[in-house]
Formats: C-alpha cells, structure tokens, sequence
C-alpha cells in the first residue's frame, strides 16, 4: 500500500507546473537601440518647434518659467498645474555637484507633465502626459530631456545645451546607454515616498526659504500631492515599453501574418470599447473579441517570454539628506528660527551608495507571466492582460475619444431596448429608484433631485446590460411629467468624470432612459441604445485587411502609434479633418546627437 501511494504522490505531483525560471528584463543595455531616433522626433522637438524664414526650428525658451509656459499651452486645463515641478536642492542626478557646496541656492528643478492635451478644433494636440519630463540645474547650463518618440514608440534622451541667459539653446540627444543605467525600462525614475529630498520636505524647504521664497517660478515648499503625483506619473509610463512589446512581439509570436494582425485588431477595438466606455469595460461583454485578443496574446507572450517578463522599479529608494542633522522629530520646520538649529554642513561632493544610487539594481515592479496550466486545464488568463487593453486605451487622448464619441452618437444605428422593473420612490423633489431585471440584464439604482418646472438631475450609480457596466452617471435633459394617470421620468446618461456619453458594455449608445409609473404602483424602466460602437468595429477590420494587403501599416508588426490608428479610422468614418501630431516629422530639423553640438 506504502509503494502505491508514493506511486500516486508522484503523479500527482507531475500535474503541477515546474518551477518557472528568472524572466527577461523588459529592457536592457542591449535592447536600447540607437541614441538617435531610429524614425521620427521627440514630442519634445514637437513642442519646441516654431516656424522661422519659411522653415522650421527647434526654439528652447529662457528662462525655465518661460520653458514651463511653453509647454503648458499645448495642454488643457489641469489639478494644480499641467506641469508637476519640485525641488531637488540634494538629488542624484548626473549633475548632483554642480551646485556644492551651495546646493540650496541652486536646487536642482524637475517637471512632469501628468495633464491631457489641450482641445481645439481642427487640430489632435501633443500628447505629452507622462511623456515629458524635464531637468534643470542653473549652474551647469544644460536642460535635462526625457520624452517620448510616438513614431519609434519608446523614449528619447535629451540635453539642450547653452541653457542660460544670453545663450543658444542647442537641442541634442544623449548617450542612451548612460541614461538607462538608471531609466529602467526605457522611462522615467523618481524617488519613492516620502520624497525626504524634496522640497515638501518642512525641513527641504525651511533651508529654501533662507535662500529665496521661490526658484525658477517654483515655491520653496510644495505640498505633499505635488511629488506624488509626478511620481503616479513615472509609475504609469514604466509600463509603456512593456505594452508595446505586448502589441508588436506578443502578437506577431501568436502565429503567422495574419493571426498576429487579427490578435492588434482585437486589441483595438477592445482599447477603443474601453475607453469610450469611460475607462469601465474591460470583460468581454459576449462578443468574443476581448476573449480572443486574451487568448492570442497569451499564446503569443508563452512562445516569445515562455518564463516571463520583469518590469523593473521606475522608483528608487527614498533618500533623506539632513537625516543625520539633529532636527527634531514632530516639530514644525517652519518655526522661526529651526534653520539656525539645523546642524546641517553641507558636503563637498555628494556620493550614493547602494540602494540609494540609481544605478543599483533594482527589483521588478512586476513579472508578466502566462502561468503553467495543471494538467488537463485551459490556462487561466493572467491579470495584465488587462493592463495591456487599459494600456493601449490609454495611448489615444480624451479629445480623439470625445470626437469618435460624438461622431458615432450622432449617426444612425440599429436600435435596442431593454426594459426592467422598477420599484420607485416619490418625494415632493426627489425620485428615487431601483430597476432590475433577472436574470442578467438591465439594472438601474440611482436618485433624481426634481426642481419646480419638473425638470430633473442627479447621478445613476448603476447601468447594466449584457455584462458589467458603467457607474457614476450624471442624468442629462431629465424631466419629470403627468402621463394618463402616473409618471415619466426620462432623462440621458453621460460619465461624470470624462464627460462621453453613457455606453453600455458592448459599446452601444445609451440614447434615453424612460422610467414610468403609477402612483403606489410598481414601475418599468426602458433603456433605448443604439448599436453604434459596431460601425467603428467594422472600420477597424477594414482597418486590418488594409494592412494585411499591405495598403496600411497601421496594424503591422511596429509600435502602436496613435495617429496610425486613428487617421485612417477617422477618415473611415468621415469624422473632419484632423492636424495630426505626432507622428509625421520630416518638416523638423534632423536629430543631431549631443556629442555633436
């Protein structure tokens, strides 16, 4: 009986996986490529160029609030500020001793940009969130630049030289291998909390306010959001390369030619469902294409990554520079008088070791793995494959989705109606109710305030219908009227946050929503869609069979490029006339590489 069940033992432990090995970085040295963009321009180029003597140049303004004006026209309205900028008097920088030994009379500034382009007619704006990042440090006349190159799909690295009054700003691109020694994954880096060498420090910033109340049009203190949110914004963009690996590599090992442009396709269209449904749909909502891109790209990423990929940490360690100063814990460093007792010598030259430098190797963020089925079962999908869906959604920009959103809205499509029951609650300014329809189905819960002339607002917190579904909806041309002898309350959807129109989750348009009922009756609900995500669908497989007979490259083995996609599917649809950035740039100037300016 002992030896039958060792027998047994062993076989049951033969169902289980084998241990996986080290995964791949997502990047490395060797995988840098070249320091010049092999196509295209930095969004940095575009933002700086200007026409001049019929032709066009790459102008840097001085000084940097000057710089920071720049950029913030090309970008709408935002939390704070458009660019992020705070105060590294200590940092870690290449330029870290430039300033020694008077580090808080020149601190070192860096921005982030974390707000969407700004909408105008006729024109597709620069797309910079989380794709610019600026450096700056007056004593070294020299303008740190990381931004991303939308033709190559990955970042540049700059340096924009004689930066300083009375200079000639020269806009050069550096030594890629000596950047991402420390930009892992091909991105930007910042500090973790509690960002002690930042000027939100009360300490950081007490030692600031001797010197001046602000620095290149950036206060001495910030508060603690500030660096929080350039570091969301690092955070983000790490994952860049890693969901064009998934679009490009992943794909294109999922099988042959046109097995990898039907795997972008159904990564498309599912991006696009995404995000017109306010960033909410995820799930496949019966259709089958969200489900096949998954399974594509999970065949895929098995065959080119069979042990994974590691996304390395874009945050380095948290480093606090007057650690060893004496001040004292819980007091407020903005005291009078608490400079005078910080017993703080400033060094010569400032050195890092370990975890502190951003050279150290640092541990990965995540590992991107399609994991081992038990014998006998299907592989279960592996979370970040919604990462990549949200990804790719999050390339395109909230003017691009307000257009297809507007447009599609607007044009004729089959029509559905869904229809539940309702228990409803009337108050003399208030209608509150509660639709369900089992099984599956449509539901509805939310509240409408009614004002004197009937009309009437408020917030949906549920819609459903085929799968899951948006929530946070603001009630739109709601009205509240007499109909025989009970009530119709009708009213549109729109998100609250984005502002689209609501979308149930196959896509489809929520055009009205008409709840009816009789006073102390039960009610119906009936929620009129109309089916005008599938018009957009069907542009991209035209989309795909473009490029399957080579027509287009919109969908081939190359980055995932926002106006590839998007030009031809507006076009498609007879959407205006867009000015697309960024993509095409053989009106700027060729790249030229630092060592040469």
């Amino acid at each position: 009986m002992r030896a039958v069940f060792v027998l047994a033992t062993l076989a049951g432990l033969a169902a289980f996986p084998a241990a996986a090995a080290a995964p791949e970085p997502l990047t490395s040295l060797e995988t840098r490529g070249p320091d010049l963009p092999p196509v295209g321009h930095s969004l940095f180029d575009h933002a700086m160029a200007v026409r001049s003597g019929g032709g066009w140049v790459l102008d840097v303004p001085w000084p940097f609030e000057a710089l920071v004006e720049r950029i913030g026209s090309h970008l709408g309205p935002a939390h704070r500020e458009p660019m992020k900028r705070v105060l590294h008097p200590i940092g870690r920088s290449l330029h870290r001793n430039a300033a020694a030994p008077q580090y808080f009379r020149y601190p070192r500034a860096v921005g982030a940009v974390d707000t969407d382009p700004k909408a105008a007619p006729g024109v597709s704006g620069l797309m910079l969130k989380d794709r610019l990042y600026v450096g700056y440090q007056p004593l070294s006349d020299v303008l740190e630049v990381v931004s991303y190159n939308e033709a190559a799909g990955r970042f540049e690295y700059q340096v924009v030289s004689d930066y300083r009054a009375g200079g000639t700003p020269r806009v050069g691109y550096a030594d890629r291998g000596l950047c991402l020694a420390c930009h892992h994954n091909q991105a930007a880096i910042y500090a973790e909390q509690p960002w002690a060498e930042t000027n939100n420090s009360n300490f950081i910033a007490a030692l600031l306010l001797d010197e001046a109340d602000e620095f290149y049009g950036i206060p001495a203190r910030v508060p603690f959001d500030v660096p929080e949110l350039f570091d969301d914004s690092t955070d983000r963009a790490t994952y860049f390369a890693a969901y064009q690996r998934a679009w490009n590599e992943g794909c294109a090992a999922a099988g042959g030619p046109a097995e990898a442009i039907a795997c972008r396709r159904d990564g498309l269209v599912s991006a696009l469902r995404y995000r017109l449904t306010a960033r909410y749909q995820l799930a496949d909502p019966g259709d089958g294409v969200r489900a096949r891109f998954g399974r594509a790209l999970m065949r895929g990423w098995r065959a080119r990554w069979p042990d994974g990929v590691a996304v390395l940490d874009s945050d380095i360690a948290d480093f606090d520079p007057l650690a060893r100063a004496g001040y004292g814990a819980g007091r407020s460093a903005l005291e009078t008088g608490l400079v005078e007792r910080i017993d703080w010598t400033p060094p010569p030259a400032l050195h890092f070791n370990g975890a502190l430098e951003p050279l150290h190797e640092r541990p990965p963020r995540a590992v991107w793995r399609v994991p081992r089925p038990f014998a006998g079962t299907a592989p279960v999908e592996p979370s970040w494959i919604d990462a990549v869906v949200a990804g790719l959604g999050d390339f395109l920009a909230p003017v691009d989705i307000a257009r297809l959103d507007a447009h599609l809205a607007g044009a004729a499509a089959g029509v559905r109606r869904y229809a539940a029951a309702c228990r409803v609650t009337r108050a003399a300014d208030a209608v509150d109710f509660r639709c369900t329809e089992a099984p599956g189905g449509l539901r509805l819960a939310g509240l409408a305030r009614i004002a004197a002339d009937g009309t009437a607002g408020g917030i949906i917190g549920r819609v459903r219908a085929d799968s899951a579904a948006p929530g946070g909806l603001e009630l739109t041309d709601g009205a509240l009227r007499r109909e025989g002898g009970g009530w119709r309350l009708g009213f549109g959807l729109r998100d609250t946050v984005t502002g689209l129109g609501a979308r149930l989750a196959d896509g489809s348009a929520v055009r009205r929503v008409d709840i009816v009922w009789s006073d102390g009756a039960a009610g119906t609900a009936t929620v009129t869609a109309a089916g005008d995500f599938a018009r957009l669908a069907a542009a991209v497989d035209r989309l795909a069979a473009a490029t399957a007979a080579g027509e287009s490259d919109a969908l081939a083995a190359l980055p995932f490029r926002r106006v590839a996609v998007l030009r031809p599917l507006f076009a498609d649809l007879g959407l205006d006339p867009v000015d697309w950035c960024c993509l095409d740039s053989a009106h700027l100037p060729p790249p030229v590489h630092a060592d040469d300016l």
